[in-house]
Parts: C-alpha cells; sequence; structure tokens
C-alpha cells in the first residue's frame, strides 16, 4: 500500500538527539542520565518549516538535569504537566524555575511563557514524585539557531 501524501507530518518516534548542545544545556546534565526520557522533538531539519518542541518524560531521580541562565531571540513556552489523572492540577514534584532573578519552586502543572530576550533558568527538577510530562517549544525553526 502506498504511503499516504501527509503522512510526513506525523511524528511517531525519536528521530534526531540534538546534535550540538549550547552552552546552557550540557549533555552530560541532559540527556541518558537516566531520570529523563525523551519522547519526541522536532524542528526544522526534521519536518521543513516546523518550529522547535521537544517532549519529555521525568520519572524518577531528578538529581542533576539542571539548565543554566540563557535567552533567545524567539519566543518560547515551557510547560510541565502531573501525571496523576484524579488530581492534573498536583505536579507530584518540585521544579524550580528563575525568570530574570526572580526563583520560583513550581508545585502545580503550569505553562510558562519566555518574551523572547527573556533571561530564564537556571532550572531544576528538585524533586519527582510521580511522572512529570514536559514539553518545550519555540517559534523558531531550531532550538539551536
Amino acid at each position: 500500500m502506498a504511503e499516504l501524501k501527509n503522512s510526513k507530518y506525523i511524528l511517531t518516534e525519536f528521530k534526531k538527539p540534538l546534535r550540538e548542545m549550547p552552552k546552557h544545556r550540557s549533555k552530560s546534565k541532559f540527556e541518558g542520565s537516566g531520570y529523563d526520557k525523551h519522547i519526541l522533538y522536532l524542528d526544522s531539519e526534521i519536518i521543513e518549516g516546523a518550529f522547535y518542541l521537544e517532549c519529555v518524560w521525568f520519572t524518577g531521580d531528578s538529581g542533576g538535569y539542571f539548565v543554566e541562565k540563557h535567552a533567545h531571540s524567539y519566543d518560547e513556552v515551557i510547560t510541565f504537566f502531573g501525571s496523576d489523572a484524579d488530581d492534573p492540577y498536583n505536579l507530584n514534584g518540585e521544579v524550580e524555575m528563575w525568570l530574570e532573578d526572580e526563583k520560583y519552586l513550581l508545585t502545580k502543572s503550569c505553562i510558562i511563557f519566555i518574551p523572547k530576550g527573556l533571561v530564564h533558568c537556571p532550572l531544576s527538577i528538585n524533586r519527582v514524585d510521580k511522572p512529570i510530562f514536559h514539553f518545550s517549544c519555540g517559534t523558531n525553526k531550531s532550538y539551536l539557531k
């Protein structure tokens, strides 16, 4: 059977790890450490014209997940969602997130809008009691550029 013409727009597997990690996202602190499970990643290298988006589950020991402070030349959305369907607003964990010089301890499911140029992070996953679903996306064609 022939492939459907628009099937290229549906991603069902992790097609590409980030090849380069910017200074603020050290690979040794981020990927393959056992507490994060990257699900899907999208950018314009995977589907021409797409913006960047990544999806991650945090499932256990969070020690080590850390992103240093930085800013982007594009708007970004960062989210964290608890996995308890009976209590969906409870993050069942704690995420530390900085917006400029303000520290936020997040314990509820949330969406964070980061306007371009806003210095954000450090970000750290301090505690995971039940899996936390995280995705981030930006209006840029790639996280890196």
